[in-house]
């Protein structure tokens, strides 16, 4: 994420953190609980099992297989609901 995006990022979800954002990284190499790809990104969802935390990370790939991280999310139970339902949906 660019300065300017952490900027902006701060401002909507001050419940991450900068710990948050270097675990995101460590998220990214395992496979997500579920992932729901848009036309703009895709919505990658993980679970910290030591910390009892879902996350929802947008990710933006480009056409040079590049990820971009564009948006953090992090909850509880209202993250997990989202989660089922993307599992429930026909893939």
């Amino acid at each position: 994420m660019s300065e300017e995006t952490l900027a902006q990022h701060f401002l909507k979800h001050p419940e991450v953190t900068a710990n948050d954002y270097y675990f995101v990284l460590k998220l990214l190499d395992k496979k997500p609980l579920a992932n729901f790809e848009s036309a703009k990104n895709n919505q990658l969802f993980y679970y910290d099992n030591s910390e009892k935390i879902y996350y929802r990370i947008a990710i933006k790939v480009t056409k040079y297989d590049e990820i971009f991280v564009k948006s953090v999310v992090k909850g509880d139970e209202k993250l997990k609901k989202e989660i089922d339902k993307m599992n429930s949906l026909p893939h």
